[in-house]
């Protein structure tokens, strides 16, 4: 595994084929929704990416919804309005960029507080910027899984 700047470049030593693979942190340009996004208190994220696509997941919420929603969107940062423009996946029933209340458009706007504030119908809610995870984490994360990967790798060859 190797860092530099926002790339993170895997590998798996002696491995043959395709046992890689590079991620791109999402960092959060200012005046711009990209990046992630969390639903205090913890209970679900949103991704928001420069090519115009998204994915919301979230954990039980108040409602029993919980599920994973991904698609497209358009943001118009003058008025707010926040649309899917189409979606690819919805597990989240009724949550989500997929299900406007009454048809009425999401409307986000960017916060003093360097959140984001949305509007629906009649509720409001806040989101968070989600933390930039630190190199340390990713290569824990990466030890751990070559770990795992290693055991595997014994277990199969032992039967």
């Amino acid at each position: 595994m190797s860092i530099l700047g926002n790339v993170l470049t895997m590998t798996q030593p002696g491995c043959s084929g395709d046992c890689g693979g590079v991620a791109e942190r999402i960092l959060h340009p200012a005046g711009s929704i990209v990046g992630t996004w969390v639903f205090p208190p913890d209970v679900g994220s949103i991704t928001f990416f420069e090519d115009g696509s998204y994915i919301h997941g979230e954990e039980a919420n108040a409602f029993g919804f919980s599920g994973v929603e991904r698609g497209t969107y358009s943001w118009d940062s003058v008025t707010g309005v926040l649309i899917a423009t189409s979606i690819i996946t919805d597990t989240n029933g009724e949550s989500g960029l997929s299900h406007p209340q009454g048809g009425i458009p999401l409307i986000v706007s960017l916060n003093a507080n360097g959140g984001l504030t949305g509007v629906e119908g009649d509720s409001q809610f806040e989101l968070v910027a989600g933390p930039v995870p630190e190199p340390e984490t990713y290569a824990m994360l990466l030890a751990g899984m070559g770990l795992v990967g290693f055991a595997a790798r014994c277990r199969q060859s032992k039967i």
